[in-house]
């Protein structure tokens, strides 16, 4: 017994249910938000959608309800786990808390109302919804941080080191000191509850740490090229724990050539889809697209667990993760597709993979 027995076997129910690219471009065919949401009623996005209903209207609504649909998902599939199988899940979920935390440094120094926050904190992880937003709600930045370390969340080595990042970034007023802070908590967990172990959706979540030390080492190559004013002054450094050492990244941000960028990136025990969107960009260029596809990359090597991965192990959370993920991201695109009159091959071509 691997402890995943159960829980496997109810996701493997549950990715079915996903909405698939067909269903997708069905809603977006629909060409009305209004279509949209009455076609996401009948699927499992259906209590969602009719809550929302109350709070919002338009793309909040649609964000409202798939806010709410992540967020009971995956804590539903949560609950599926217990001791070492739920330990590994918590930490595939706890990456949610990352996404918050970085949200919630980034606000503006002002008092907030929950509800001018909500589309951007999913309470997916650890930390609660009410947490969220009382953090949220504090007037400025070290009000905030202040509170997180009070309450000691989403975890004591994360409060503590974003209460050391503060003085740094009270002093430069660089935002990536905090972030960077965050992203070492999470990067510390990781090596804690997956020991050395760098194979399969183990290597996924790593390789969702080089995402970004990649991205760091690639806008400050930018900047350096540039001669941005300050770019010589390192902002939030590399986090370890991840495939790639440090170094590597350092030369990155050194190196002019593009095509010597991906060198230096490329065969590693990163995922090999990684290469064919590194190679894009040599053509293209742009940081945004190049992050874009990597996530996707990501993805797409997190779903292939599903077939090479173990079936009783913790590859199929990670798939399904992963996959309920992607459709999120499939469902604000199509949303916002139709509102704003994008057109529908520019949509379809940007749309992820989910099975």
């Amino acid at each position: 017994m691997t402890g995943y027995e159960y829980g496997n076997t109810r996701l493997r129910v549950m990715r079915k249910r996903l909405i698939g690219r067909d269903e997708l471009l069905t809603m977006l065919a629909a060409a009305s938000l209004e279509r949209m949401l009455a076609m996401l009623s009948d699927t499992q996005y259906g209590p969602d959608v009719e809550a929302s209903l109350v709070r919002a209207r338009g793309l909040k609504r649609l964000d409202d309800a798939i806010r709410s649909n992540l967020a009971r998902t995956l804590g539903q599939m949560a609950s599926f786990y217990e001791d070492r199988a739920r330990e590994k899940v918590d930490l595939l979920l706890h990456r949610w808390d990352l996404h918050n935390l970085r949200a919630l440094v980034r606000l503006p120094q002002s008092h907030l109302e929950p509800g001018d926050v909500a589309g951007l904190l999913v309470p997916a992880g650890r930390l609660t919804e009410n947490e969220l937003n009382e953090i949220a709600a504090q007037p400025d930045l070290r009000s905030r941080i202040d509170l997180i370390v009070a309450w000691d969340i989403p975890t004591s080595s994360t409060a503590r080191l974003l209460v050391r990042a503060r003085s740094e970034y009270e002093i430069s007023g660089e935002i990536a000191v905090l972030e960077a802070a965050v992203d070492r908590a999470f990067a510390a967990e990781v090596a804690e509850v997956l020991d050395e172990d760098g194979n399969g959706s183990s290597a996924i979540l790593r390789a969702e740490i080089e995402l970004r030390n990649l991205s760091a080492a690639l806008r400050r190559r930018a900047s350096r090229m540039d001669q941005e004013p300050g770019w010589s002054e390192p902002s939030g450094g590399y986090v370890e724990g991840g495939l790639v050492p440090t170094e590597v990244w350092e030369q990155v941000a050194d190196t002019n050539q593009a095509e010597a960028v991906v060198d230096l990136v490329t065969g590693r025990k990163l995922p090999y889809e990684w290469d064919i969107a590194l190679r894009e960009w040599v053509t293209h260029g742009d940081l945004a697209t190049l992050a874009d596809q990597l996530r996707s990359a990501t993805t797409t090597a997190a779903l292939a667990r599903l077939v090479t991965g173990d079936v009783l192990g913790f590859d199929v959370p990670v798939a399904f993760t992963f996959a309920k993920e992607a459709e999120v991201r499939n469902l604000h695109l199509v949303g916002r597709g139709i509102v704003h009159d994008i057109p529908a091959g520019e949509i379809e071509a940007r749309l992820e993979m989910v099975a």
